[in-house]
């Protein structure tokens, strides 16, 4: 073989292995919207399952009586034709420590941003804010190749505007943090 088909044939090589590294992290989500027939506001339930390799993850979110949505997060594991719920920590590698650590200083540098704005500091104060452990997150992935991180403090509803929050992680962080199995 000649030098430049060995050379296209090496280049052609590390632009696959560079595509396959850009793909790593494929989301397919989808979502739906279904009426409450028990429910007298008759604001629809949001349903939002997305697929990463072999793990789903599953947003469901409920209005309460002024149309304000609160989300439940469930996490699972695809085994062969089994879909089983799994926790937090059982998604990531041995950098859970330093996952929580990174989660909590972007809580903390949030809840100190909203308490420099006087209309959000009289909520802020109901927050008992403390160190929050991986799995009293819920989790969801998104189709925008990221991972939220949602939190809820249990705060009155008069402060449901400042009761919780999302950390996101795009793809470039996960790489290293994910578990992939």
């Amino acid at each position: 073989m000649n030098v430049k088909v060995i050379f296209l044939l090496l280049l052609f090589s590390f632009m696959n292995q560079i595509s396959a590294q850009k793909n790593i992290f494929n989301v397919k989500c989808i979502e739906k919207r279904n009426l409450d027939a028990t429910d007298f506001n008759k604001d629809e339930i949001l349903t939002k399952v997305c697929k990463f390799k072999n793990y789903l993850t599953k947003s469901i979110g409920i209005a309460d009586y002024k149309g304000r949505y609160s989300y439940k997060y469930q996490l699972f594991k695809i085994n062969n034709s089994d879909t089983i719920p799994i926790t937090n920590t059982d998604l990531f590698n041995k950098n859970i420590k330093e996952l929580e650590k990174s989660l909590n200083n972007s809580i903390k540098t949030k809840y100190r941003s909203n308490l420099k704005i006087p209309e959000l500091r009289d909520c802020m104060e109901f927050i008992n804010l403390r160190f929050y452990h991986l799995n009293e997150f819920g989790i969801s992935f998104d189709d925008k190749k990221r991972i939220n991180f949602h939190i809820e403090y249990g705060i009155p509803s008069a402060c449901k505007n400042v009761d919780g929050e999302t950390i996101t992680i795009d793809q470039s962080q996960l790489n290293e943090l994910l578990n992939y199995q």
